[in-house]
């Protein structure tokens, strides 16, 4: 394949990137390339010493991508590093510079793109302290820019007559990172950032024409990286799993902003105006699996289609969090898994709920919904071994050879809107073993119960509104009565049960 890259591209990896130094920028300069080299990248530099300063260009990364997907190649510099008396290390970036890039993609080598990343940074100052195997990277700035230019986009099997334009800021940012080597390099970072600022434009076929642009301010985040002293596998990330590769990211915002207009495929006019106040994510990855969660605030967004209805959409939501565990790692001991979502109190604008019911016979209560649900899971197979899980596939269509379900578990599922509302949880255990009982599905023992508040009520209003028949209300509730019982005024519960021998009971009545 074709390998280019030209110019200043690796202020990321000076500013971003850890870096390991020593009293030398030789030292510096063997820590990055051995460090990249175990994620497969390739680099390379020119060297120039006068005296205590030393200038790094025609930098160079290359990294060939697993399955024959394709090959990234960048280049970027020149720059200074200046070693102090006192041991330390300064690294000096110019003010303006390019991060030239070119990728070969496909089997076939069919896809390629190149292009330009421009930058700019004023009040930059990088220095590096501490001794060889602990060392402690330190920038501030007052302001990055950054730009693609130059972008092409080819194939040579389709037309690809799409542009695209990115560009945008970071002002007021400051980060620390200590790198210590012992039996795994740990890596530990924390960043701040006053405000980031981007756009996005896209242009293609058929009047696809579209503007973003978004706003963060007073990010900042903490990052705990162990990197194991071995090649990565991308086809096997799991072996660096086992051997201690972990990560551990939190983060925070106090608010961001986007907004977009255009047109879309279609044609049509749409803009979006969407805001949200604090936000909280955390990522784990390692051995205990891969986990987010996060939760954030004072949402709102403002959608208008013009040609589509009169008026504007306006939603808010007050408050929300959500959470994603899933095992990675084989182990013949369980492990959770779990998915949850809490939205709470989501309204919306009253010229929208005139349109769907303009004689207001809706309750106009916010929409509360919730959803907890996990499991225990016994994972058969590495999921981050590619070649394993394909071998896997190719042996077994049954997604049972991948994994056993030991118990599942409905935490919450809370739901209340128009007046209505809907509270359910429960719990069941699975007989893997046992097919036969449920026709081919694992055998389920436990039990769950639900609850429903306000639905006579909603449905009435909607026949009253046209919305829904009356004789298709009539089987509805005929329906819920076979399986409820009544517990109030409008209100109805339901109780579950899977018992050991297979027997289904719905409110102490045996039904199976």
């Amino acid at each position: 394949m074709t390998r280019l890259f030209s110019s200043a591209a690796i202020l990321p990896l000076i500013i971003a990137t850890p870096a390991l130094a020593d009293v030398t920028a030789d030292d510096l300069w063997s820590y990055y390339q051995d460090s990249y080299a175990q994620f497969g990248v390739n680099l390379t530099v020119n060297q120039a010493r006068d005296g205590n300063v030393v200038t790094w260009s025609d930098i160079s990364a290359e990294i060939v991508l697993p399955m024959d997907f394709g090959e990234i190649t960048l280049r970027t510099g020149p720059f200074t590093l200046t070693e102090n008396s006192d041991g330390s290390l300064n690294i000096d970036v110019p003010g303006a510079g390019a991060i030239n890039f070119f990728g070969i993609f496909g089997p076939d080598d069919d896809v390629t793109v190149t292009g330009q990343i421009l930058t700019t940074s004023s009040g930059l100052v990088t220095v590096v302290t501490g001794a060889p195997d602990d060392m402690t990277l330190t920038s501030t700035y007052d302001e990055i820019t950054f730009e693609i230019a130059d972008l092409d986009l080819t194939s040579d099997v389709e037309d690809l007559p799409f542009v695209f334009e990115l560009s945008g800021n970071q002002r007021n940012g400051n980060s620390v990172t200590r790198i210590v080597n012992a039996d795994l390099t740990n890596i530990e970072m924390t960043y701040k950032l006053e405000e980031m600022n981007y756009t996005f434009h896209m242009s293609g076929p058929d009047g696809l024409d579209q503007t973003q642009t978004g706003q963060t301010r007073d990010t900042q985040s903490r990052s705990l990286i162990s990197i194991p002293d071995m090649p990565l596998d991308y086809m096997n990330i799991a072996s660096a799993i086992r051997a201690g590769l972990a990560i551990q990211m939190d983060a925070t915002s106090a608010s961001s902003t986007t907004l977009v207009s255009g047109r879309d495929v279609s044609g049509m006019v749409m803009n979006q105006d969407q805001r949200m106040g604090a936000t909280q994510q955390s990522l784990s990855f390692g051995a205990d699996g891969l986990s987010f969660d996060g939760a954030f605030a004072d949402i709102t967004a403002k959608i208008g289609m013009p040609e589509f209805m009169p008026m504007d959409i306006d939603l808010a939501i007050p408050q929300g969090s959500y959470a994603f565990d899933i095992p990675i790692q084989a182990d013949i001991a369980a492990q959770d898994f779990r998915y949850m979502v809490s939205i709470t109190d989501i309204t919306v604008n009253e010229d929208i709920w005139r349109l769907v019911d303009p004689s207001e016979l809706i309750a106009r209560d916010p929409i509360d919904f919730t959803i907890d649900l996990g499991a225990d899971v016994i994972l058969k197979q590495d999921l981050l071994d590619f070649n394993g899980v394909m071998a896997l596939a190719n042996q077994a269509d049954d997604p049972l050879a991948f994994f056993d379900i030991e118990t599942v578990k409905l935490d919450a599922l809370n739901l209340s809107a128009a007046g209505a509302a809907l509270v359910a949880n429960g719990a069941f255990t699975l007989d893997m073993t046992d097919m036969v009982t449920m026709g081919g599905f694992p055998r389920p023992e436990g039990r769950a119960e639900a609850e429903i508040t306000g639905y006579n009520q909603l449905v009435d209003t909607l026949i009253e509104m046209g919305v829904l028949a009356a004789e298709d209300a009539m089987a509805a509730r005929m329906g819920l009565a076979m399986f409820t019982q009544a517990t109030g005024d409008d209100a109805v519960a339901t109780e579950l049960e899977v018992n050991a021998e297979g027997h289904v009971i719905v409110n102490g009545q045996r039904i199976r």
